[in-house]
């Protein structure tokens, strides 16, 4: 798909509908400290999360930051660090490039057990960001997202402050 949709801020309407389509009790990935929210709804032939808002058909994850006033990139890839395409979790999600998303996808070289463990590290002052970054070969975003599990300290989702609970 080469055409990035690009829909309003305003579709509160549009937000409300995603939510109906969200189970809080997903699956708990180990590594990750809370688990997947799981989407109920549309899926496209590559298992990834649809829905219609304004007659267009809009990938969900694109559709929540987009909602949420994130603005987006045309080549901006939304990364799931828990590797499930149905899960829609705050936490789990990071802004990437196509290299992140091919890294952290096809060639899963980050794995939520890596993840855990430079968790662990990063706490104990062990390793840094540019460590992740150079030996994972991911960009500051998803090393940032992966320490914080998914905090993402840049171009965060206003979910994060409770807006989407």
């Amino acid at each position: 798909m080469g055409h990035i949709q690009k829909i309003g801020v305003t579709g509160l309407g549009g937000l409300e509908r995603i939510k109906t389509y969200i189970i809080k009790t997903g699956d708990h990935i180990f590594g990750l400290a809370l688990p997947c929210w799981s989407w109920t709804g549309t899926i496209d032939d590559r298992n990834r999360p649809r829905i219609k808002i304004d007659g267009n058909v809009l990938i969900v994850r694109r559709a929540l930051y987009q909602l949420n006033g994130v603005p987006l990139e045309e080549g901006d890839k939304i990364i799931s660090l828990c590797r499930n395409k149905a899960c829609l979790r705050p936490e789990h999600l990071v802004i990437g490039t196509d290299r992140d998303a091919f890294l952290m996808g096809r060639m899963q070289c980050m794995g939520p057990g890596d993840i855990y463990v430079m968790q662990e590290m990063f706490k104990k002052g062990e390793i840094k960001l540019h460590h992740i970054e150079d030996c994972y070969d991911v960009t500051r975003p998803v090393a940032e997202a992966v320490v914080a599990e998914g905090g993402l300290i840049k171009r965060s989702l206003p979910m994060y402050s409770g807006q989407f609970s």
